[in-house]
């Protein structure tokens, strides 16, 4: 959160203003596409609401600079930069990990940015995966390790290896993450990379907020438990 009696030194656009914004400029010829593929269309056809964009310009209009919350691949904003209205909101979390606590502190926040995404999750399902997220996530990559292991060896030539009395999950001590990620079904194995993805998203930009002292332009509808 933006700090009182401080300078704000812009305005942080999440998706989609960051979409829309970026699809104004490319209709303005201040950015192009480096080339093209299914995620810059994707990015295009997400901003398709003229709406949108016209509220970031609105934005950058009234606090000078936007700051923007996703990195692009494959776009060239170095005209916008270069004028300092546009600048990558920094990213300080770039880890999948998830900091229980930290998590519970902002679950409204990341309930309602899953939402909106179109996951259909309770507050009970969050709460009952939380715990585990860590733990089923390293035992996902220990389970996927232990079925290319064979393939590995036999690429290799590997014919004599530990891993013929022990798993690869045993050997390297993810004996506790192998038992999480087994007992799951794959709906909750995907679900705790959704929330992943939102808690490391939601995580960046509030950080990035504090640090640059610049209030967020987001679609999240009001948060509610």
């Amino acid at each position: 959160m933006p700090k009182r009696n401080s300078q704000i030194t812009g305005v942080i656009l999440d998706e989609p203003y960051s979409n829309g914004l970026l699809v104004k400029a490319l209709q303005s010829g201040q950015a192009r596409i480096s080339f093209d593929s299914d995620y810059t269309r994707k990015i295009r056809t997400k901003a398709l609401n003229p709406k949108v964009g016209q509220k970031a310009l609105e934005m950058l209009l009234l606090y000078d600079k936007a700051y923007l919350g996703t990195p692009f691949d494959n776009m060239d904003l170095e005209p916008l930069v270069r004028l300092g209205l546009v600048e990558y909101a920094p990213h300080t979390w770039d880890s999948l990990a998830i900091e229980e606590d930290h998590a519970k502190s902002i679950k409204a926040l990341l309930l309602a940015d899953l939402r909106r995404k179109g996951f259909k999750i309770t507050s009970k399902q969050f709460d009952d995966i939380l715990g585990e997220a860590n733990d089923i996530h390293i035992g996902t990559i220990a389970v996927l390790a232990e079925r290319l292991l064979p393939q590995l060896e036999h690429m290799l030539g590997v014919t004599d290896t530990t891993s013929d009395k022990y798993s690869v999950g045993e050997i390297l001590g993810l004996s506790k993450q192998l038992q999480a990620a087994q007992k799951r079904e794959l709906t909750d194995i995907k679900l705790v990379e959704q929330i992943q993805y939102s808690y490391n998203h939601m995580r960046n930009l509030i950080e990035a907020s504090a640090q640059l002292n610049a209030p967020i332009l987001t679609n999240i509808p009001e948060c509610q438990r």
